[in-house]
């Protein structure tokens, strides 16, 4: 594995974040790597609200790149991780939680992809559960919650 970075020499930026636009570019574009994908928050999961039925909770939650379980060889356990469409601005809204966060605020419940999951970040957004990743999983940073990419890029 490697991380690629871009830079920007006329800005004196010699390290930063590959925007959302590039990134799909450049896996568009690939054909030297096997696979590219991308966690925005790499360095550290961001914090957002989950809204539950009476109560507002804080999760360790990031964005992610339909790609990047396969790219750390990592399966759901239950459901499945994000389609390749959903990276897409406007695709669909799913969820990928934590076995933590499945067994905290979910109760374990096999039932639970296909239910709803309101997010709060900028505005309160609907996501569809599809998957629960295996215990000890929290790639990036302790991370509880994957939303697609599309949200972020």
């Amino acid at each position: 594995m490697v991380t690629l970075w871009e830079r920007s020499p006329l800005r004196g930026i010699e390290q930063e974040r590959v925007s959302g636009p590039n990134y799909l570019d450049w896996r568009a574009q690939n054909t030297v790597l096997a696979d590219l994908s991308v966690s925005p928050g790499w360095e550290g999961a961001e914090t957002f609200n989950l809204v539950l039925h009476d109560t507002t909770t804080k999760v360790c939650a990031n964005y992610a790149s339909a790609s990047l379980f396969a790219t750390l060889g990592t399966k759901p356990m239950v459901g499945r991780t994000f389609l390749p469409e959903e990276d897409r601005k406007e695709g669909n809204r799913a969820a990928v939680l934590s076995h933590g966060l499945w067994q905290r605020h979910f109760g374990g419940e096999s039932n639970v992809i296909g239910r709803t999951l309101t997010v709060d970040t900028y505005g309160r957004r609907e996501y569809t559960i599809v998957g629960v990743m295996p215990p000890g999983f929290g790639l990036p940073s302790r991370c509880e919650l994957w939303l697609p990419l599309g949200g972020w890029a």
